[in-house]
């Protein structure tokens, strides 16, 4: 991916993560590689009450975010089975599954950073359980976009 596309996926990404409020589910050293990557003036909004099909996200961030909840924020084994299923059928879309490995090996890299000094982030608290099933059908739809 080149530099400055990557720059402003990852802005993408922080700005969804920020507006569903679950940036603190995230590794530090993995937030703080994509603050310092990101492109600050690329302007992205995003609008959690708005339908995943209107927002316009790049499947670049939208791969990111995939790998991210299923990797930091789902917590429910059943639902990571199903959503494993569907990471499945998009292993057959072979920029998805070229893209998906380098986003997997890039995580790995954030972690391995810092991983002697790096301290998880605490769970924020959810709010209230509307914007937590909002945050899972955001999920469950963008796993069917990557």
């Amino acid at each position: 991916m080149k530099n400055a596309e990557q720059a402003r996926v990852y802005k993408e990404v922080l700005t969804v993560l920020d507006a569903f409020n679950i940036v603190n589910f995230i590794p530090k050293n993995v937030i703080g590689k994509m603050m310092r990557e990101q492109d600050r003036d690329y302007e992205y909004s995003f609008d959690i009450n708005g339908p995943i099909e209107e927002q316009r996200i790049s499947k670049k961030a939208a791969t990111i975010l995939s790998v991210l909840y299923i990797k930091y924020i789902c917590t429910d084994e059943n639902e990571k089975l199903e959503l494993k299923a569907i990471y499945e059928k998009n292993e057959e879309i072979p920029e998805y599954r070229a893209y998906r490995d380098e986003v997997i090996q890039d995580l790995k890299d954030s972690e391995n950073e810092a991983s002697s000094t790096a301290v998880e982030n605490e769970n924020l608290p959810m709010k209230p359980k509307t914007i937590s099933e909002k945050i899972k059908q955001f999920f469950r739809k963008l796993f069917g976009k990557a």
